[in-house]
């Protein structure tokens, strides 16, 4: 019994989940995902104003705008609001794109700098300079900004869905829920790996970074859908709503934070159990 016990302990401390966990501890993961936290909170502002400026330049055709309004009726209830949002973008076009470019250079990129900066202890490595820094991170930014638009979208898909009769009208059903998690985990998963892939100063294969994009692409579709779902059951606008809101927000992008740093961690500890595992065959 008691060797038998033993045995179970060994293989928890060997398995792949704990050894990440490990690995995070010892980059000081908690402290990097709050500054990727940070970053990520920041950075959207540019982020929102590129995808804000793209949309006002699509709705300026007739169908496009009819589909964009009815597109949003899962994150706005209210059609004449929808019209008003809309209309809004097609005529501001310019200023945002103007605004767009001011939070460029404002923020200029800081997400991926602070992500290379905590892969970099992952890795132990040393992170980028800062010029090489800062121009690997404007070029993410704008890749970033094209891959998060599907993923933003999916929060959105059920309502829509719903709305067009393709499921009880109110009730989430199993298949609609399903197809949601998994474009958006699948949008994600190929977001984070391209992160892993380019972010890291250090030269790495697709084949070794894809795992822990798509381990983190689940953990965040499954943080993404969780913010939506506590939108929806806000009926008012007290201010305890709006108080709880705020740390719903604050403990997502958190979320956010501990999400890429353990996807890094996943594609360290497995090449380190694939090089251990070469090793082992060869002698």
């Amino acid at each position: 019994m008691g060797r038998g016990l033993g045995k179970f302990k060994q293989r928890a401390r060997n398995g792949i989940l704990v050894q990440v966990f490990k690995r995070y501890i010892d980059a000081d993961g908690g402290t990097w995902s709050t500054k990727i936290a940070w970053n990520a909170l920041t950075g959207l502002i540019p982020i929102f104003l590129i995808a804000m400026t793209v949309i006002g330049v699509i709705v300026r055709n007739k169908n496009a705008e009819v589909q964009f309004v009815n597109h949003l009726s899962g994150l706005i209830s209210d059609r004449a609001q929808r019209v008003q949002l809309v209309r809004f973008l097609r005529d501001q076009t310019a200023s945002l794109a103007l605004l767009t470019f001011a939070g460029l250079l404002w923020r200029g990129a800081s997400l991926f700098s602070a992500m290379d900066n905590g892969f970099a202890h992952v890795y132990r490595i040393k992170s980028r300079d800062f010029l090489p820094q800062k121009m690997m991170a404007m070029g993410m930014m704008m890749l970033f900004t094209v891959l998060l638009l599907p993923l933003l979208a999916t929060s959105g898909l059920l309502g829509l869905l719903t709305r067009l009769d393709l499921g009880p009208a109110g009730i989430a059903t199993p298949l609609i829920v399903a197809l949601q998690f998994l474009i958006g985990a699948l949008d994600a998963a190929i977001m984070l790996t391209v992160i892993y892939k380019v972010v890291p100063n250090v030269k790495l294969r697709f084949s070794q970074v894809i795992r822990g994009g798509i381990f983190a692409g689940v953990l965040l579709e499954a943080s993404t859908l969780l913010f939506p779902a506590y939108i929806s059951h806000q009926h008012s606008a007290t201010f305890n709503n709006v108080f709880v809101l705020i740390i719903v927000l604050l403990g997502y992008f958190y979320l956010v934070g501990i999400t890429c740093m353990l996807g890094a961690c996943m594609n360290v500890v497995h090449a380190e159990r694939v090089a251990k595992s070469r090793l082992s065959t060869v002698a």
